[in-house]
């Protein structure tokens, strides 16, 4: 059986990082699934970014992100390379 505890850590962070990340889903929700059923003239577009956003936003964070991953493991990989060359020396 598995226990949960509903104790609080004592840290507001928890709280403020579940209310943010409910605040972020409604917006999410509203731009994806509101939007597109509300005229283009009506000032409700004015809250959300343009769809193609949509897009090219997480493929740069993707691109950044395994950019940063893959150079971290090519540093680490040269670095333990250079240390067995030291070894077999």
């Amino acid at each position: 059986m598995v226990r949960i505890s509903w104790k609080r850590s004592g840290r507001g962070r928890d709280t403020t990082n579940h209310i943010g990340g409910v605040i972020r889903l409604l917006y999410d929700m509203g731009a994806n699934n509101g939007s597109p059923f509300v005229d283009e003239g009506h000032p409700l577009h004015e809250f959300f970014p343009d769809r193609i956003y949509a897009i090219r936003i997480p493929v740069v964070l993707l691109l950044v992100g395994l950019t940063v991953v893959f150079t971290f493991v090519a540093l680490v990989m040269i670095k333990s390379g250079k240390k067995g060359v030291k070894k077999a020396q």
